[in-house]
């Protein structure tokens, strides 16, 4: 059937995701990979807070670099998983513990790593969903409260105002 320019234009999505993808500039091991993982995954959960979503379905997607064998090139097939936090969230710590978990089940750590996507599915707005469905416990709220103010600098003073010490590795 035709598809006209208003039909493109006119077109809302079911769902939204947010995402974030790096192709490295040279291979990195499995541990150095992970430290990127984590930082990538610090700033999309930082990128949902700024934008007031949560979600509950978070996604990894790891590329490998390519490998020479009797003579012949060939990729290995990427590592991909995803994962549930059961309720729809956007608190680091519980993000980045899963998000580290699915790294170490899917990632093969014999192949160096050259391409990382992590993505946020079926993102919501956090007023979207009603008060009582949506109750953080104190510890949460604290994180929440830390990740506002984190944000807050962020705009002030640019993205690079803060850094963590696991920033700092070689």
């Amino acid at each position: 059937e035709p598809c006209t320019i208003k039909h493109i234009k006119g077109y809302k999505s079911e769902s939204k995701s947010i995402g974030s993808g790096q192709v490295l500039q040279h291979p990195y091991d499995f541990e150095s990979a992970k430290l990127i993982v984590k930082e990538m995954t610090e700033n999309l959960v930082l990128d949902l807070q700024s934008k007031d979503y949560i979600s509950a379905y978070f996604s990894l997607i790891v590329g490998y670099e390519a490998i020479k064998e009797n003579g012949k090139k060939f990729i290995p097939k990427a590592a991909t998983g995803s994962f549930c936090t059961g309720e729809p969230s956007c608190v680091l710590s519980k993000i980045i513990e899963r998000m580290m978990d699915l790294y170490d089940y899917i990632v093969n750590p014999n192949f160096f790593i050259r391409r990382l996507n992590l993505t946020a599915n079926n993102v919501v707005l956090q007023s979207s969903i009603p008060p009582e469905l949506f109750e953080m416990e104190k510890c949460d709220k604290d994180e929440t409260n830390v990740q506002k103010a984190v944000l807050q600098i962020q705009r002030k003073f640019g993205k690079n105002a803060m850094i963590k010490a696991h920033s700092l590795e070689e």
